[in-house]
């Protein structure tokens, strides 16, 4: 027996210079208060993920990081 499930793409992506700045903006608009991120540790040692990160805590938004995530699983995982 399948279990089905829904996965729904955000309607909504910012791109460009300063996309990160607005972030809280985005998050505080669909109403989160403790929004996570979860990603790879590649991503997280980034410099662009800093930025994320900063905004969002500059924002008063304390935000939980899980970076264990496998980057390009196979698919047994």
């Amino acid at each position: 027996m399948s279990t089905v499930r829904l996965f729904q793409c955000p309607r909504r992506t910012l791109i460009g210079v300063g996309a990160a700045e607005r972030l809280p903006d985005e998050v505080k608009r669909l109403g989160a208060r403790r929004p996570a991120i979860i990603t790879d540790p590649g991503v997280a040692a980034s410099p662009g993920f800093r930025i994320v990160t900063e905004a969002l805590e500059k924002a008063g938004l304390s935000c939980p990081v899980f970076s264990g995530v496998i980057p390009e699983p196979p698919f047994e995982v």
